[in-house]
């Protein structure tokens, strides 16, 4: 599928030498850190690198720190008791994230109300609906915060502009079956990090007693790692990369988490299944700081058969 990206992560200061702005001072830590990076259109990453006696270091950084601190405003407001329950991140297919509103649930079809996007644009969404036949049919999907739910897309989304923006209408297909955590199928036990041995045989967990494991190898494994199913696996660290320090990173985690939970893989083997298999809604996902290269995160889930359930695990980011 074609997709026009709009986005560009550029550094402030340049990674190397002979680049504009470029700091010998600097460390590479430094260099290479969040502090030192900023998204831009295209066509702003052209202009800056243009003209870099008028976008200065401390200029670009002052830019930075004024949309940051907008984006911080917009937030507190999406979520203040009066603000409508709805407002959050969704994604339809991987590559379009955006800011907004539930609109509408009809029976075969979700709406939503945009206010702006994190990932992608319109224009790369644009791509995704005219190229929507040819897309994988892992990434036809819509996933949102609002509901901690999503679905698999039954056919190609549809966009309107309106007064307030941009409303898209997405045709769902029905929710996909999760199974009953204590139906979880026999697996080998990788509770202690590695293969457990007991009473001199591999040690096994089914059940609720595989809930943990589920969920922990469910979110640890980074997409592309499987040799024979590069599809497969999560974008933890692929956003921690680039949304680290920033207001969007827990939620595209809950987005992220959501995805996992709700949109069923097509392995050719075991069948369709979702990773996380059981589990039937995401409600809240917090994350704390690094340490060691791993991201102490903390979900809380319904449970298909068991209800509430709280987890706390660490993501290899490194």
């Amino acid at each position: 599928m074609a997709v026009a990206s709009i986005g560009v992560a550029a550094h402030i200061s340049a990674a190397s030498a002979g680049g504009k702005r470029y700091l010998q001072a600097i460390s590479e830590e430094e260099r290479s850190s969040i502090e030192n990076g900023i998204w831009l259109c295209a066509n702003h990453a052209i202009l800056i690198d243009r003209d870099d006696s008028r976008y200065t270091i401390e200029a670009l950084k002052e830019i930075k720190q004024r949309h940051e601190e907008w984006c911080k405003s917009e937030v507190r407001g999406m979520l203040r008791d009066d603000a409508l329950p709805e407002a959050d991140l969704f994604a339809i297919g991987p590559e379009n994230v955006f800011v907004g509103d539930l609109a509408g649930i009809e029976e075969g079809c979700w709406s939503f109300q945009t206010r702006h996007n994190v990932i992608g644009g319109i224009e790369a969404f644009a791509s995704f609906i005219d190229g929507f036949a040819q897309c994988w049919e892992y990434d036809r999907y819509v996933i949102t915060n609002a509901l901690g739910d999503g679905r698999v897309l039954a056919g190609a989304p549809s966009l309107f502009r309106n007064s307030e923006g941009y409303l898209i209408r997405c045709p769902v297909e029905q929710r996909f079956q999760r199974i009953r955590a204590d139906r979880l199928p026999t697996d080998l036990d990788f509770s202690g990090g590695d293969l457990s041995i007991k009473n001199g045989d591999i040690a096994t967990v089914s059940g609720l007693d595989a809930l943990p494991q589920k969920i922990e190898l469910g979110l640890g494994i980074r997409k592309g790692e499987m040799l024979f199913n590069r599809g497969f696996g999560a974008r933890l660290a692929e956003y921690y990369e680039l949304f680290r320090g920033s207001v969007w990173l827990e939620r595209l985690f809950k987005l992220e988490v959501v995805r996992l939970a709700a949109i069923p893989y097509p392995d050719r083997l075991a069948g369709a299944h979702t990773p996380l298999q059981c589990v039937d809604r995401v409600l809240n996902v917090t994350a704390a700081a690094e340490r060691d290269r791993k991201v102490p995160i903390s979900v809380e889930l319904e449970v298909h058969g068991l209800g509430r359930w709280q987890h706390d695990l660490a993501v290899d980011i490194g």
